[in-house]
């Protein structure tokens, strides 16, 4: 390929998602970014926004693409649906209109790296943070870079046989600021009610399932209060009045929340937000904080309310933490939910059992329920599971089974316990909590609305 013929990248979110919102492609957004800085032209088509037509354009416009999966599947042990199929049929549709370098990236593909190259038929693919690696795969396309010294990227050699670079991750004061189109903001907030923003990368915990640290990195880098305050900034100038931060959990360190919350505040920004955070050091002091800057929901990964589960689980707190935590948010009438995945490393019949009896000691709030969990590669639970599934057969969902607790018989004492618990709501109410949620954002309303659910669901009808 001639030197320097490669200028103008297409950036392909592949995700079809909707359930419970269509969650803005912040990945492409940063290597957008990423491109830009770097003086190459951009465009982004996304399969929940853009036309098939739009897509052939953009094609003919383009030197080169790269995808992003953001899912392998939906995670439903009750219902599971993959979405390999999907991507196949849209790589189909590149392919057969035209002829271009491909790479593919995204958490779906950095967990399953070599797996998914093999699959999809890519040539070229990147595992990890891709915004210093794409822009070096695109030099090295032009001939003034060599493919084995970038980091994370995943490749065929002229063999045939797959070559992985281990990845690096990006320090903080590398991570670009991102301002994405107002248009596809504008569509978003149609669809999804609220974008996103990330104040910090990688995770240090050891939940046995999470693959976080494997798609982030295993160290919090904290991003700069001054560049989240900017990208907020932008995304209210486009109208979004609620932003949720999409951190594996926020509140990893006091000091930096303290930062990013000071930062909001003297911005004078006035703009609602949510985060995920940890049942745990959530002072009242750094929580009334967190509300003055704006904050009104949080989303706990409490994962159980059985502290011989949550040991199990990897997890440092145990459910005292998870009701002192509860209780101060409930105080101070922050909107908050925890998410709880039943069917783990050491649950048993009787955790389930005290799970439920223990969540009627927290605020009513909802919890939102899931049974089975998912088996990953790289993962603590891969190791505890005693799986003789090599990575790429976990293409194909597989789910851990505790002993003695077939899942039949989880479902049913799931569902025995829950029953006539209103704010319980078990992954299989999720279609009827997708209709709830849409005619709220016909009316115009932007968040998660999730504290909605619960009350239509007391209340024997909807909320209009």
């Amino acid at each position: 390929m001639n030197t320097a013929s490669i200028h103008r990248i297409l950036l392909v979110s592949a995700n079809t998602v909707t359930n419970p919102y269509p969650v803005f492609p912040l990945g492409l957004a940063f290597l957008e970014s990423a491109l830009l800085k770097s003086g190459f032209e951009v465009r982004i088509w996304d399969q929940l926004i853009h036309s098939g037509d739009r897509l052939l354009e953009d094609l003919d416009w383009a030197h080169a693409a790269g995808l992003s999966f953001r899912n392998v599947d939906n995670v439903s042990s009750t219902a599971p649906e993959g979405y390999l199929g999907q991507y196949k049929a849209l790589l189909q549709k590149i392919r057969r209109h035209k002829e271009l370098p491909l790479i593919g990236g995204g958490s779906a593909f950095s967990i399953f790296p070599r797996e998914m190259l093999q699959d999809l038929g890519l040539q070229f693919g990147i595992q990890g943070e891709a915004e210093t690696a794409l822009v070096d795969w695109i030099h090295a396309l032009n001939g003034h870079r060599d493919l084995e010294t970038i980091p994370g990227l995943v490749y065929r050699n002229a063999d045939g046989t797959i070559a992985a670079n281990i990845p690096q991750s990006i320090p903080p004061a590398d991570i670009p600021v991102i301002r994405p189109d107002p248009a596809l903001v504008a569509a978003y907030l149609d669809r999804g009610g609220m974008l996103n923003i990330q104040s910090q990368r990688g995770c240090a915990f050891h939940c046995t399932y999470c693959t976080y640290p494997w798609i982030e990195g295993k160290c919090y880098r904290h991003r700069d209060p001054v560049d989240i305050v900017a990208e907020m900034r932008h995304l209210r100038s486009a109208g979004v009045r609620y932003v949720f931060l999409t951190d594996s959990v926020f509140n990893t360190s006091p000091r930096h929340v303290r930062e990013v919350c000071r930062a909001i505040i003297e911005a004078g920004l006035k703009m609602d937000w949510g985060c995920f955070a940890r049942p745990q050091k959530l002072e009242g002091d750094l929580l009334d904080l967190m509300i003055e800057a704006g904050l009104k929901h949080i989303e706990f990964g409490s994962d159980s309310f059985s502290d011989r589960t949550l040991e199990s689980y990897g997890k440092s707190f145990r459910f005292k933490d998870i009701l002192e935590t509860s209780r101060m948010a409930a105080k101070r009438r922050v909107h908050a939910c925890h998410y709880v995945i039943f069917g783990g490393p050491g649950e048993t019949g009787e955790t389930i059992r005290e799970t439920v009896e223990n969540s009627k000691l927290l605020p009513d709030v909802p919890i939102f329920a899931f049974s089975g969990m998912r088996i990953y590669p790289h993962t603590p639970l891969y190791e505890k599971s005693g799986t003789d599934k090599k990575p790429g057969e976990l293409l194909d969902p597989a789910y851990y089974t505790p002993p003695g607790l077939p899942d039949k018989e989880r479902e049913r004492i799931i569902r025995e316990a829950t029953a006539n618990l209103p704010n319980w709501i078990l992954s299989d109410h999720a279609n009827s909590n997708f209709k709830l949620t849409a005619r709220l954002r016909e009316k115009g309303k932007q968040g998660p609305l999730w504290e909605y659910l619960a009350l239509s669901r007391r209340i024997g009808q909807p909320v209009t």
